[in-house]
């Protein structure tokens, strides 16, 4: 079960883990209905879950976990 789980965040980081405007910024990757990219709050929040989680065994989650904070302080939400 460890190795599917490990397999899996592999993956899911290099499929959806983008650089931002800097490399001390990256974003999750969303494709929706019409195949279009975006980028919402909720999954910053669940990539910046799922690096911490992942902490102890990646040695990129702490820089990752910092770049996609840094992505979400970067770009507010704007009101309307």
């Amino acid at each position: 079960m460890d190795e599917i789980v490990r397999s899996f965040y592999t993956k899911w980081k290099e499929r959806y883990i983008h650089i931002g405007a800097n490399d001390c910024q990256y974003y999750i990757w969303v494709e929706n209905s019409v195949n279009t990219s975006i980028c919402v709050s909720e999954a910053q929040g669940y990539g910046m879950m799922s690096t911490a989680c992942r902490a102890g065994e990646d040695p990129d989650a702490q820089k990752l976990f910092n770049g996609l904070y840094n992505y979400c302080k970067a770009h507010p939400i704007k009101k309307n």
